[in-house]
């Protein structure tokens, strides 16, 4: 939300910028400066002069005059001379070269974007938004690392339930076999004397002797 808000005040302020200094032609414009008024006049016409007809054209002649002096302040902050805005009336091959330069970095202002100006009364707005969104980029960082802290201790736990819960079935798969084998071994030596008569006397005598 807060960057959408510097977006948004970003692109008014260079579009405002276009206009307010229409007669100035001694200053710079970044880049941002440049396109973002080109962009929206070229929009905005290829909208109205089909539909205005002679108003478009009245228009059209009326960005012409800051069309030209963002142009000049653009070939300033790339530290070219004046003159160079004349290879825009050369046609295909010279405006393309135009265009190119003015895609090009500037010189003046190295990280220009950031420095984009921007209406006065709204600087403390931008600021409040600009730590708004620094706050919840940190607060999401720090929530990232804890649940991820948080998964880990889940895992071993639940690691450390599976294991005793598997050490518990062997064990109890260890008895049963135990006892059944007890129980085999009993009724074995049961029958073994049930069949056997000297064992029966043995058996009995033994029971007698108790």
């Amino acid at each position: 939300m807060a960057e959408d808000i510097l977006e948004a005040e970003r692109l008014r302020a260079a579009y405002l910028d276009f206009w307010k200094r229409a007669i100035d032609a001694k200053g710079i414009s970044t880049r941002y400066e440049f396109w973002v008024p080109m962009i929206g006049n070229a929009v905005v016409l290829s909208i109205l002069t089909p539909l205005i007809g002679h108003l478009g054209l009245i228009a059209s002649l009326a960005v012409a005059v800051p069309t030209v002096t963002v142009s000049l302040r653009r070939l300033n902050d790339l530290g070219r001379p004046w003159t160079h805005i004349f290879f825009a009336l050369i046609p295909v091959v010279g405006t393309i070269l135009f265009l190119y330069w003015m895609a090009q970095p500037g010189k003046a202002l190295p990280d220009a974007h950031s420095k984009l100006r921007v209406d006065p009364e709204i600087e403390p707005e931008l600021a409040a938004a600009r730590a708004e969104l620094d706050a919840a980029m940190g607060t999401g960082a720090e929530d990232a690392d804890a649940e991820k802290a948080a998964e880990g201790h889940a895992a071993d736990e639940l690691d450390a339930l599976l294991g005793s819960a598997e050490a518990a079935r062997r064990e109890q798969e260890d008895r049963e076999a135990t006892e059944a084998a007890a129980r085999d071994l009993d009724t074995m030596f049961s029958n073994d004397v049930d069949d056997d008569p000297l064992a029966r006397e043995i058996a009995k005598a033994a029971q007698n002797g108790k």
